[in-house]
């Protein structure tokens, strides 16, 4: 009974998880291309949130690999 406790939670996390991805997704299918930015943001912002985090990135990496340039940031501490 113990051990199927935390597989349960795990498994409603998963799920909770792939709702809001599959949120972000038709909202980014719906967003006209000059709101893609916000989109970002917005999605930034609810998978941070979703994460417990303090901050939610975007990196855009090279081709080659050698490069990570930060092009979206989301601070989510609210003071």
């Amino acid at each position: 009974m113990t051990e199927r406790k935390p597989k349960k939670q795990t498994l409603q996390q998963r799920i909770k998880f792939e709702h809001l991805i599959a949120r972000i997704s038709t909202m980014f299918i719906n967003l006209k291309p000059d709101n893609i930015g916000r989109g970002i943001q917005q999605a930034l912002e609810s998978i941070g949130n979703f994460a417990g985090a303090d901050r939610s990135y975007v990196f855009l990496i090279s081709e080659g690999g050698t490069c990570a340039d930060n092009v979206y940031e989301l601070s989510l501490i609210h003071i």
